[in-house]
């Protein structure tokens, strides 16, 4: 970037977790996260058509996770990405395809929709259905209730998962947004380092409660096939 001032350079840099202590450091010096995360800013510097990744997040720290879904927002064009990485697609994916029995087609929705489709009671056969005939209607809604009393307690904990993700992501994008804006590397304030540590400690965060949820879900979804 032979064009930018220093602060430009910062700016950048910090975008992928190369904070005070790191901008004038060798990149022969740097740890493997560190230069896969140089690698990173010097894919995206030149602003190319299209970026493909396949599962981009594998063996990075969480700097540079976060330094990666930074850049992918930032990028001007195209980017196909695959992975498993429930956070990096929350932030980074604007549309979805769903590969499934043998197709791969345009998801209609977002993740929130994906996941209750597979939650759905319609994707597995409800568990009345499978078990013999409790011989009236009455004994039928008996069964209903005793079923929803029984997940009561997993969709409180889903419930409290999603509020939590949804608490932690409002942050996260607060103290994105703040290392992102170039004013805020103009100071020598150590705010950058501040934010930096916060960032990850987000991430971290936020990769737990995901963990949260996704265990709910699942509970939810085996007690809803009879803890088949």
């Amino acid at each position: 970037m032979p064009a930018a001032t220093p602060e430009e350079k910062r700016a950048r840099l910090a975008r992928f977790g190369f904070g005070e202590d790191k901008v004038f450091v060798a990149a022969r010096d740097l740890s493997g996260g560190e230069k896969a995360r140089l690698t990173f800013a010097l894919m995206t510097v030149d602003a190319p058509a299209l970026l493909i990744f396949d599962e981009p997040t594998n063996h990075l720290d969480l700097e540079a996770r976060e330094a990666l879904i930074a850049a992918l927002n930032d990028f001007a064009g195209a980017v196909v990405l695959i992975s498993h990485d429930w956070h990096l697609l929350s932030l980074a994916a604007d549309r979805l395809w769903l590969v499934a029995q043998g197709t791969v087609r345009a998801f209609d929705g977002d993740l929130d929709d994906y996941r209750r489709m597979i939650l759905a009671p319609a994707a597995a056969p409800p568990r009345a259905a499978r078990e013999p005939a409790a011989g009236s209607r009455r004994a039928a809604r008996r069964s209903a209730a005793q079923e929803r009393r029984e997940l009561e307690p997993l969709r409180r904990r889903l419930a409290a998962a999603e509020s939590e993700l949804g608490a932690l992501n409002a942050r996260k994008t607060a103290v994105d947004r703040r290392l992102a804006d170039p004013a805020t590397y103009a100071a020598e304030s150590g705010e950058v380092t501040v934010l930096l540590r916060e960032q990850a400690a987000l991430a971290a965060a936020l990769g737990a409660a995901e963990q949260r949820w996704l265990e709910a879900a699942q509970a939810i979804e085996t007690a809803r096939n009879g803890g088949g």
